[in-house]
């Protein structure tokens, strides 16, 4: 499926591993020009070598430190326009919209899940009137170096249930930021196999 993006920019924090670094490359492989935002600046100078984006550095806890990289990334993206994306948490959300417009949000992890939960449909329809849509995914187990911490598990090939890999949940951010959701705003996609619907889980 075409997700018409090819002339679309989007911001992407953390995007030296895990899902950040997933989301750059699968919004790059469709043509989309990408920001990074990563604390370690080195890394993400990697990852934006690779994907051929640009890149600058800021802690997502630091919000004037978010707003200046989001300043520095929209001048070399040559700006922020409706349609275009910003995948991270609630500071690049706060930031980029001070900056410019922008389309998409997947908050990154938090402690809080409900309270994110009814962030991100607070403004959805705080900003639908600037066409700016406000989406958050929120999946399982992802095969990440964080979630190895935080579940305690060394290797996943060793558990009784099912792993995402950060490439999967990339793809729905992808999705989330494409003129094909575009009547998708306010919502909480959960992706964890059915877990939810059925039974406790772990995550």
């Amino acid at each position: 499926m075409d997700l018409a993006l090819a002339s679309a920019r989007a911001i992407v924090t953390g995007d030296a591993s895990g899902i950040g670094g997933a989301c750059a490359a699968a919004l790059a492989a469709e043509g989309v020009q990408v920001g990074v935002i990563d604390r370690d600046a080195v890394a993400g100078a990697a990852v934006a070598a690779r994907l051929n984006d640009v890149v600058a550095q800021a802690d997502v806890a630091d919000e004037p430190s978010v707003r200046a990289a989001i300043e520095s990334l929209a001048e070399a993206l040559g700006g922020i326009r409706p349609g275009d994306g910003l995948r991270g948490c609630a500071r690049p959300l706060r930031s980029g919209h001070r900056r410019h417009r922008h389309r998409g949000l997947e908050p990154g992890p938090s402690g809080q899940q409900e309270a994110v939960v009814q962030l991100t449909r607070a403004l959805s329809t705080d900003l639908a009137p600037e066409r700016i849509r406000v989406n958050r995914v929120c999946p399982s187990v992802v095969n990440t170096p964080m979630s190895h911490t935080d579940v305690g598990v060394v290797d996943f090939d060793t558990v009784t249930y099912p792993v995402q890999s950060p490439d999967e949940v990339a793809r729905h951010v992808a999705y989330l930021c494409s003129p094909a959701s575009l009547p998708i705003n306010g919502t909480t996609l959960v992706s964890d196999f059915g877990y939810l619907a059925r039974s406790s889980f772990p995550a």
